[in-house]
């Protein structure tokens, strides 16, 4: 992990804009400067390719979270300004708001729609109506709660080759057998970091570390849970980055593919002053022009053409004068 410092120098001393940079500039910057430490997007052509993918939501996203991330934790981190355990809250609060269009369902609308029948005879016979709330509480959990999206994070965009380093640096008390046991699953790991989180923000509950430098063989309790960690900070960093990249590139792709499959056209200004929008599908893996099929509409003017076009969602290319 490169320090902030020396990343800011770069930003300061390579960029081709003008300075000093709008905040907006700075956090693109910056996020450009963090793809590049894992390899991506080391012509500015690329990074700008990446950009005109990603839908404007993403980019807002992409600026806040940067911002939010670079100068709270990695700035913070060298100065050893932030406790380790603050670093894993902030950074489970960003998978949150990273994967804020995740679908939700509220707890009755699921019980009546999803909850399956051998289930609910299954919290029926709970001893108590607690304990059948709980019971039905902590399924619903696994598939619509907050801990959901954090699971779902971890599942969709963390890379496979460091899933490895998690689930081998955290064990967890099995009271039946009366032992630690090493986490099997990926989900399990994000279900804690959750758990970390919610205790902090709900129950004013922090989890002190052992160690000053790094997370190391931590003996403590995650809700629940009897957890020792032994994980360095640094690694699960490298972790989170590279799935953050993972998850921007992803809709990156969804955007490139909506619109090879969009329509597009070009208006010509033909004769006896009419303008004639000829239209096709792009859907070629290089975003090249389908040479097939094309379809045409004549117009008085030219503004009755763009308002057709937009109203299409036909994607206009360049403007030429004369056919």
């Amino acid at each position: 992990m490169r320090s902030y410092k020396s990343l800011l120098q770069n930003i300061i001393f390579n960029s081709k804009k003008e300075l000093p940079l709008s905040f907006n500039e700075l956090e693109l910057e910056i996020a450009k400067e963090i793809f590049r430490e894992y390899g991506y997007f080391l012509k500015d052509e690329e990074w700008n390719i990446f950009l005109n993918n990603l839908e404007s939501k993403y980019i807002k996203k992409l600026t806040k979270l940067v911002h939010f991330y670079f100068f709270l934790c990695r700035e913070k981190i060298e100065d050893n300004n932030i406790e380790d355990e603050i670093v894993l809250i902030t950074i489970t609060s960003i998978i949150e708001d990273l994967m804020s269009d995740f679908p939700y369902k509220e707890f009755n609308k699921w019980y009546k729609s999803e909850c399956k029948k051998e289930f609910k005879k299954e919290a029926e016979q709970k001893d108590s109506l607690d304990d059948m709330i709980f019971f039905l509480w902590e399924e619903y959990k696994k598939h619509h709660g907050a801990a959901r999206k954090v699971v779902k994070f971890f599942e969709s965009y963390i890379d496979k080759i460091d899933e490895p380093r998690l689930t081998s640096s955290i064990e967890v008390y099995n009271k039946k057998i009366n032992r630690f046991e090493k986490c099997t699953e990926i989900k399990q790991i994000a279900r804690l970091l959750y758990q970390m989180r919610s205790d902090f923000v709900h129950e004013a509950k922090i989890k002190k570390f052992k160690s000053e430098d790094s997370i190391n063989s931590l003996y403590t309790k995650i809700g629940k849970k009897s957890c020792d960690l032994d994980l360095s900070l640094e690694d699960f960093i490298d972790v989170f980055e590279k799935a953050f990249i993972n998850f921007f590139i992803s809709k990156a792709k969804e955007g490139e593919q909506d619109d090879k499959m969009a329509m597009v056209g070009k208006i010509y200004h033909c004769k006896n002053n009419i303008y004639c929008l000829k239209y096709w599908q792009r859907k070629d893996d290089y975003g090249s022009i389908d040479r097939g099929i094309r379809q045409k509409k004549e117009f008085k003017t030219e503004k009755e053409a763009k308002e057709f076009a937009r109203d299409k969602n036909i994607k206009l290319l360049k403007f030429e004068k004369h056919s």
